[in-house]
């Protein structure tokens, strides 16, 4: 019986009827196929499995696995020679880098030396072949960081940057991944993802988003899929003001204040009647 419950089977608002929910759990159907469905009110959690640590996504793929290697001991070549941890970035004023390219709106750069025991302190994701930094660890990103959050706030690394150019080299995954494992000194184009909020009143109705975090390790929740509820709701107005739509492939950096931590931000769109969920989008 329970296999063949409706797909529109709904919870009560207030979630009183323990078998209602016992039946809604096992037989919730989500558009999202990889992995396990968890069903948190409306919020669809899509477990991943990921593949090996160190695996490189192949060009074409559209998402790929988190590459942590780059934050430990295995991705240290330890040939290389290590330069001096940072160097004066060139006029910002003149927005040229100091690769000799000119920034783009929404880009900086950042010049690293690698750690023998932490590596950059990066862990990133390949998402359509862009590579975006999905945590932040002890390392020289959070001492170079350290450095300039007072005087130079716009070139502090943050979660969701996508990294643009590696010592010169430009290009997709494949070209960059090997680039940040190799090369002991970095020198790094960022770029800022588009970022807004999504405001919405759940009331007695379904949020509308499903949402995976993969393997737990990364700070953001990436929406999958998106169904009929509060959300798509608040597409069709943000749509009619001229704003910002949830899409899919959409990462959540923030829910009500409860910021780069999956499972509290999973509680929070899960318990909430009022969110306030920020979100951004690769550039």
């Amino acid at each position: 019986i329970l296999a063949q419950a409706p797909f529109f089977l709904r919870l009560p608002a207030d979630g009183t009827n323990p078998f209602l929910r016992m039946v809604y759990m096992k037989c919730f159907i989500c558009c999202c196929q990889q992995g396990d469905d968890i069903e948190y009110a409306g919020v669809v959690e899509q477990t991943l499995h990921p593949p090996h640590r160190n695996q490189i996504v192949p060009s074409g793929s559209k998402d790929g696995p988190m590459h942590s290697a780059l934050s430990d001991r295995a991705s240290v070549d330890d040939s290389t020679t290590q330069a001096p941890l940072s160097t004066p970035l060139t006029s910002r004023d003149e927005e040229v880098g100091s690769l000799g390219r000119e920034l783009e709106t929404g880009e900086f750069e950042v010049d690293v030396t690698k750690d023998v025991e932490r590596g950059v302190g990066l862990d990133i994701e390949s998402v359509k072949n862009m590579i975006l930094v999905s945590k932040l660890k002890h390392g020289p990103i959070l001492v170079w960081n350290n450095e300039h959050s007072d005087l130079e706030p716009d070139v502090t690394v943050k979660v969701g940057d996508r990294i643009v150019v590696v010592n010169g080299v430009e290009g997709d995954a494949e070209l960059l991944v090997p680039v940040l494992r190799r090369d002991g000194r970095l020198r790094i184009v960022m770029r800022r993802p588009l970022e807004f909020i999504c405001r919405v009143d759940k009331g007695d109705r379904e949020l509308g988003i499903c949402v995976s975090r993969g393997n737990g390790k990364l700070d953001m929740l990436k929406v999958s899929a998106l169904e009929p509820g509060v959300v798509s709701d608040w597409n069709i107005s943000s749509r009619a003001h001229g704003g910002h739509e949830v899409s899919v492939g959409d990462r959540i950096t923030s829910v009500n204040g409860f910021q780069f931590s999956p499972v509290k931000m999973l509680q929070e769109l899960k318990v909430g009647e009022t969110l306030d969920i920020m979100l951004l989008r690769p550039s």
